[in-house]
């Protein structure tokens, strides 16, 4: 079973699974707020482990 995406930690929007490095394969987690446009920064080789990192981050609200 897949995890799900939690909000967006600073303006509450979804989120959504984005490609990072298409070269290395890896993905990112960011806003889909184009006003906010928060993302990782940071990029992981599966989906899960980037909802894992994701959903660990505190909301600013």
């Amino acid at each position: 079973m897949k995890k799900k995406i939690k909000p967006c930690p600073f303006c509450g929007s979804n989120a959504e699974i984005i490609c990072f490095n298409s070269e290395y394969g890896t993905v990112t987690i960011g806003c889909t707020n184009e006003k906010c446009d928060i993302t990782m920064g940071k990029g992981f080789f599966s989906d899960e482990e980037a909802i894992t990192h994701w959903n660990r981050r505190k909301r600013n609200m």
